[in-house]
């Protein structure tokens, strides 16, 4: 099953049955007419091309058999060479159509993202690994069995999971593979498996942080170019957000991770000011090594003293304010919008933020969150509420940016799974329902098994 273009040209030119030569930024039917081109947004229908897979594959393996041949003691062997021959065709039909519809390159509207710069990788070294090879096709899969609404592509979807994570362990045992770029490669996209499709409590990856020890144990110095680099930039936010989840502290703290830079600059999908959210998830990373120690405190270990806790977090809270002035100053941050809705004591944000791009929604989301916790921090160690009318002001930036990260996929509904909890501590009692029900929105969508929605949510905005 891959996916075909349904149209071409822009929207205006297809409306007008005109020719579009499909020109950027603009086609030049729309420049001669004094009009604004809406761009090229091709959309997909799914047709199953297993015949033609069959086929290319038949052909291989008759050319394959020798001329004069005993036939008869062929049968076996050239049927096995086709089925396998079959596999790897649909394999990686499946996986290129699933990795192009997701972060598509060549339109005028590209979800720019860490994420789609790692996956671009994969179709590439494809027939290589077979733990790539099952983990890569289960998450395609996966993907088209919902956008599909195909039960039984969900049931080979979790078949092949399972085929993977057994071979993935397999490799982890092996001292040979196991802190290969291949390894960790395949234990990622199983991450983004278990993050989308419910399969119970086995999902040992991210119940307990393989990926992340992983990268840890292979060291820095293997992750400065190619696609041990594309695959530490794609995870740090998530290996950020887990320590601060589970308590834990954070290697990327350490200045050898912070060092490392973005290598693939010139990608297509790389994020606008990538240079600049490098730098803000480096003081992301300090957060959950400071809330440990914080807590450590706070629970009665005076081996954690004081004022070295203070300290580092006006510091941490100096330097995230400072990096946030310069995003402010590069990127354009959020445009208000006033929602056309009649006024009344049900409205509880009668305006709403609109982001260029869910990358810079979901930093700021991020930001907002977790200063507010270093000024919960600060506001403990000084006794007093300081910081409580900063908390209040960024607990409604993130919930002003709601609407628009239900509609940015994976990376929004994350920020928003953290951010919207903190949100409802800091506000006051009147705000409590409104941002309930935006929790059980978002809920709902890292519950269902929606793999388009968790990625690039096109729909699904949330009034005030």
């Amino acid at each position: 099953m891959v996916g075909v273009p349904t149209s071409k040209g822009c929207s205006t030119c297809r409306t007008r049955s005109i020719k579009c030569d499909e020109a950027r930024p603009s086609c030049s039917q729309c420049r001669r007419g004094g009009r604004k081109c809406p761009g090229y947004r091709i959309r997909s229908k799914f047709v199953d091309e297993s015949a033609k897979f069959q086929a290319e594959a038949c052909r291989k393996t008759s050319r394959d058999v020798p001329s004069g041949s005993n036939v008869g003691s062929l049968n076996m062997l050239s049927l096995t060479g086709f089925r396998s021959e079959f596999r790897s065709l649909e394999r990686e039909g499946i996986v290129a159509t699933f990795v192009q519809d997701l972060f598509p390159i060549g339109r005028l509207t590209v979800q720019h993202s860490f994420i789609g710069s790692w996956l671009w990788h994969i179709p590439q070294i494809l027939h290589k690994n077979r733990p790539i090879d099952l983990a890569a096709e289960s998450l395609a899969l996966a993907y088209f069995a919902k956008k599909a609404s195909s039960n039984e592509m969900l049931i080979r979807s979790r078949n092949t999971y399972a085929n993977a994570l057994r071979s993935l362990s397999n490799a982890v045992l092996d001292h040979r593979s196991r802190f290969t770029s291949e390894t960790l490669c395949a234990a990622l996209l199983l991450v983004h498996f278990e993050n989308f499709v419910t399969i119970g409590g086995k999902s040992w990856i991210t119940h307990t942080g393989g990926v992340g020890r992983l990268i840890e144990i292979r060291g820095p110095h293997r992750h400065c170019t190619g696609l041990d680099n594309a695959m530490l930039m794609a995870s740090r936010g998530y290996l950020i957000s887990q320590a601060v989840a589970t308590g834990t502290g954070c290697f990327l703290d350490g200045d050898e991770w912070k060092n490392i830079r973005v290598h693939d600059t010139n990608f297509p999908l790389m994020p606008r000011n990538y240079d600049i959210y490098h730098e803000g998830l480096n003081y992301f990373a300090n957060i959950p090594g400071l809330m440990k120690n914080f807590k450590r405190r706070s629970s009665g270990d005076l081996s954690v003293h004081h004022a070295l806790i203070y300290s580092e977090a006006k510091n941490v809270r100096s330097a995230m304010v400072e990096w946030f002035a310069k995003l402010q100053s590069n990127a354009r941050l959020p445009i208000r919008i006033l929602l056309p809705l009649p006024p009344g004591p049900h409205i509880i944000f009668p305006s709403i933020y609109e982001y260029r791009d869910i990358v810079t929604a979901t930093f700021v989301v991020n930001y907002s969150a977790y200063l507010l916790q270093v000024n919960n921090m600060l506001d403990s160690l000084e006794n007093s509420n300081h910081y409580l009318a900063d908390n209040i002001s960024l607990s409604k930036d993130i919930c002003m940016s709601a609407a628009y990260c239900s509609r940015g996929g994976f990376c929004g509904t994350q920020a928003m799974a953290h951010a919207l909890p903190l949100a409802l501590s800091a506000l006051p009692e009147c705000y409590a329902g409104w941002i309930q029900r935006q929790i059980n929105v978002f809920e709902r969508v890292r519950e269902s098994f929606t793999l388009r929605s968790a990625f690039l949510a096109d729909e699904g905005i949330t009034k005030g």
